[in-house]
């Protein structure tokens, strides 16, 4: 997780706030370490976070400094494209692949099923518990993190639906507008 960026500022832009999110230091037993691995407990991230990592994924798990800018255009129209600082490897191509695969039947047939475009998108839900309640009822955060096309990645969109019903259901139909 700290290899792809979980847990540290992502831009790392002098005088902009980032939140960290929280990955635990130590896990005490094999439970809490079960619980950690699908995001649940004291994990916490950012949607900047979860867009870095499908851009690795994406990139066949080559990580680079995410920036905010493509380039900046000059008086004379030219546009100078700012440089892409690589990060490292963070898992192998074939691990990269396997993800990619695997998000692309969860958008075909599986969970993502309502993020579904004619380019063809990849991604993955999730619903998120928050702790707090509502009307005596437990509010989630329905989350979808998806890249298109789909065999030419392009484009990352993370889109969390706060007080969602699920990923599948509040995120996903947003992912498919944008």
């Amino acid at each position: 997780a700290t290899d792809f960026g979980v847990g540290s500022e992502i831009l790392c832009i002098n005088g902009i706030y980032e939140d960290v999110g929280n990955i635990p230091a130590a896990v005490s037993n094999s439970a809490e370490l079960a619980n950690i691995s699908i995001g649940q407990g004291d994990v916490m991230v950012t949607p900047l976070q979860i867009a870095d990592m499908l851009c690795t994924i994406c990139n066949d798990g080559v990580r680079n400094q995410l920036k905010l800018v493509r380039g900046i255009v000059n008086s004379k129209g030219k546009c100078m494209e700012t440089k892409t600082t690589e990060l490292g490897k963070v898992i192998s191509k074939t691990t990269a692949r396997r993800l990619q695969n695997m998000m692309k039947l969860a958008v075909e047939s599986g969970t993502g099923i309502n993020a579904q475009i004619y380019c063809g998108a990849a991604g993955k839900t999730g619903s998120a518990e928050t702790g707090w309640k509502k009307n005596g009822k437990i509010i989630k955060q329905g989350w979808f993190a998806g890249y298109f096309p789909v065999d030419d990645p392009q484009y990352v969109c993370v889109v969390i639906a706060e007080d969602g019903v699920s990923g599948s259901e509040s995120a996903c139909p947003v992912f498919q507008i944008i």
